[in-house]
C-alpha cells in the first residue's frame, strides 16, 4: 500500500480494493484463453469485483468486451451493480474475468478491519477465486504473484502470466494474470513473454533433500547467515557466515542466522555456504525466479525483489550439507584406501 493511502483510503483498504491501471490483456496467452472461453460474441462475461470498471475498459481496448454483467460492493462507474459478490455470489455465468479484493486475514486483524466470517481461506483474493471456480468454468483473474507457491486452484489451471508490480496506482505489490478453464490445465508459467515452463516443471527444479539435517533459524550465534531478501540493486539473496548478521531474534523473518546441529570445521562452514549459493543460483536462473516469494519492490536491473523463505532455505541447506558431507565421506574413503 503506498504511503499516499492513508485516511481516505481506508474503505479500500478493508475491502481489499486496488484499481487497475495499466493494461494486462494484450498477452498473447490471455487472447488464446480469451478466444476459447467464447469472448467476445459467444459468452456473457461476469466481472463480479469490478471497482471502478477499469478492468473492462481494458479488455474493450483489445476488442475482448462483448455482452458482460459487473458487480461491486461499493460500485463507482455507472453501469456497475451493487452487490456483496463474497457473500452473494451471482449465478448462471460461465466466464469470469475479475481482479478480486486483495486483503490476508492477520493483516485484518492486524488493522481492526472485518473479514468474512465462515470464510475457507486467510486471503480475500482466495475466497474470491474459490467462488469464481466454483461458479464458473472459464475464470481469469489478476491476483498476487504469490499464488504461485500457496498450492491452490492448480487442477484447472490453464497458465499464469507473470506480470511484476505497477500495474496498480496504489499498492507495490506484484501481481500475476491466472488463467483457469473447466477441464485439467497445464498450469503454464509466464515471465513477460517467455514460457518458463508447467509449474509443474518449476516445482520439479526445487531442491529435495535426501536426509533431514537438524538446524535452528533465527540462532543468534549461528554459524550461517541468510541474507533473505534482494536489495535494491539486484539479486542478492545469499547464505554467509554467520558473524556478518546482526539484531537476530525470535521475530526476523529476512536476515537470520542458523546453527547447525553438528560439529562442521569452518572450511566445512564455508564449503556449505558456497554449495547453498550455487544450489540458489540454479534454481533463480532455471525457474525466472518464480518459486520465490515476491517482494514489493523492483530492483535497479528491472527485476522484481524477492525473499527466500526459511522452508525453501532449509531444503537448500540439507542439500548443500548432504554435498559437502559426501565428498567428505569420500575423501576420507581415499586416504583409507592409500593407507
Amino acid at each position: 500500500m503506498s504511503k499516499e493511502c492513508a485516511a481516505p483510503c481506508h474503505g479500500k483498504v478493508e475491502k481489499g480494493q486496488f484499481f487497475t491501471r495499466a493494461n494486462p490483456f494484450g498477452h498473447a496467452r490471455f487472447k488464446a484463453w480469451a478466444k476459447g472461453a467464447g469472448l467476445p460474441d459467444v459468452a456473457v462475461l461476469l466481472e463480479p469485483f469490478a471497482g471502478a470498471g477499469h478492468l473492462l475498459r481494458h479488455l474493450a481496448d483489445e476488442g475482448l468486451l462483448g455482452m458482460h454483467t459487473a458487480f461491486d460492493i461499493e460500485p463507482q462507474a455507472d453501469g456497475i451493480v451493487q452487490r456483496d459478490t463474497i457473500a452473494d455470489f451471482p449465478e448462471n455465468f460461465d466466464v469470469v474475468v475479475t481482479n478480486p479484493p486483495y486483503l490476508a486475514r492477520n493483516s485484518a486483524a492486524r488493522r481492526g478491519l472485518s473479514f468474512p466470517e465462515g470464510a475457507r481461506h486467510d486471503d480475500l483474493y482466495k475466497e474470491a477465486i474459490a467462488r469464481c471456480l466454483d461458479n464458473a468454468g472459464h475464470v481469469a483473474a489478476i491476483i498476487p504473484a504469490s499464488f504461485l507457491t500457496s498450492g491452490l486452484f492448480r487442477e484447472r489451471l490453464e497458465a499464469v502470466v507473470c506480470l511484476g508490480a505497477g500495474l496498480f496506482d496504489d499498492t507495490e505489490h506484484p501481481v500475476c494474470l491466472a488463467m483457469w478453464g473447466p477441464g485439467r490445465g497445464r498450469g503454464d508459467v509466464f515471465l513477460g513473454e517467455e514460457l518458463l515452463g508447467t509449474l509443474a516443471d518449476l516445482e520439479a527444479m526445487r531442491p529435495r533433500p535426501q536426509r533431514r539435517h537438524s538446524m535452528a533459524f533465527n540462532a543468534p550465534d549461528g554459524a550461517i547467515g541468510l541474507r533473505g531478501i534482494d536489495g535494491t540493486l539486484g539479486a542478492s539473496i545469499r547464505f554467509v557466515r554467520g558473524g556478518e548478521i546482526d539484531g537476530v531474534s525470535s521475530a526476523s523473518r529476512s536476515n537470520t542466522r542458523i546453527a547447525l546441529d553438528a560439529t562442521f570445521s569452518a572450511e566445512q562452514v564455508d564449503l556449505i555456504m558456497a554449495a547453498a549459493n550455487r544450489i540458489l543460483g540454479t534454481l533463480r536462473a532455471g525457474t525466472g525466479d518464480v518459486l520465490l516469494t515476491a517482494f514489493k519492490g523492483i530492483r535497479k536491473d528491472g527485476l522484481l525483489r524477492r525473499r527466500l523463505d526459511y522452508a525453501l532455505a532449509r531444503d537448500i541447506l540439507d542439500v548443500a550439507i548432504s554435498e559437502v558431507s559426501a565428498t567428505d565421506a569420500a575423501g576420507s574413503e581415499e586416504l583409507r584406501m592409500a593407507a
